[in-house]
């Protein structure tokens, strides 16, 4: 997704992949320890941001949209999910349609 997203800038920058991560945490420790840069959730370096423990590389262009899908069976009536689904359903009341 980062790759594609960098491909699709007018002027894409030449960098070079060190580490590729599914755990966002480790992508932070590793920019943390200087490492270079990191693709992360905002809400994850926060209070790093907040303290100047690290810092944006990028203004707005360089933020990544993200889209969070949840599928489930139509007609499973486990009450742990129902319990689950109608917590999202109401945590998430723009995208609640969807959830249905």
């Amino acid at each position: 997704m980062i790759q594609q997203f960098i491909q699709q800038q007018l002027e894409p920058p030449q960098l070079v992949t060190m580490n590729e991560n599914v755990h966002a945490i480790s992508v932070k420790a590793m920019v943390k320890e200087g490492f270079g840069l990191g693709w992360v959730p905002r809400r994850l370096i926060d209070d790093s941001l907040r303290y100047g423990q690290l810092g944006l590389a990028g203004d707005e262009r360089w933020y990544i949209p993200l889209q969070i899908r949840l599928y489930r069976r139509r007609h499973d009536h486990n009450a742990n999910l129902e319990a689950l689904w109608s917590l999202l359903a109401e945590r998430f009341e723009p995208t609640s349609a969807a959830l249905s």
